[in-house]
């Protein structure tokens, strides 16, 4: 099964996204991931494919801005 990193800006969100995807059942992993180009931090939910749609859907609704990674 393949896992998918979405990008959030801030420790901040990161949590509020993983409190609002535990409401919904759905249990991720918050990780720091390297520095950005600007010099802020970028934090990330791990997410498998079969949740990945229950998701990005979940965080459209709580208005969370997330990014996909490469």
């Amino acid at each position: 099964m393949h896992d998918y990193l979405l990008l959030l800006g801030s420790v901040s969100m990161a949590m509020r996204a993983k409190r609002a995807l535990a409401r919904d059942g759905i249990r991720v992993e918050v990780t720091k991931q390297t520095a950005r180009e600007d010099g802020g931090c970028r934090y990330a939910i791990r997410v498998t494919n079969a949740d990945l749609l229950r998701v990005t859907l979940v965080l459209r609704e709580e208005g969370i801005p997330y990014r996909m990674s490469n």
